[in-house]
């Protein structure tokens, strides 16, 4: 995650539920300065990196999400999509 990025500053009651894992890293990120409260939203003040996509785009929609499928590029395209013509292009690049 880029800093300035931005994150909901709301947690689902599902999130906490189901993922309290999920629930105390916002906790820590917030206490350790990495998101900060700025009026109705968490802002990143520096670079963090997740060790996955969902729980990158948990931590930033403070709800259950899969970032292989909400994440998307300026053009509409999903991660999986990205990452699937990724392989099918390398893929069609074997030597023989």
């Amino acid at each position: 995650m880029l800093a300035g990025s931005v994150a909901a500053i709301e947690e689902a009651p599902s999130l906490q539920k189901h993922f309290p894992n999920i629930t105390q890293l916002r906790q820590n990120l917030v206490g350790d300065g990495v998101l900060i409260r700025e009026e109705k939203l968490l802002r990143f003040t520096q670079d963090y990196t997740f060790n996955s996509p969902s729980l990158a785009s948990c931590v930033v929609l403070g709800s259950s999400s899969n970032g292989r499928t909400d994440w998307k590029d300026k053009d509409g395209r999903t991660l999986k999509q990205i990452q699937e013509s990724e392989t099918q292009t390398t893929g069609n690049n074997t030597t023989q």
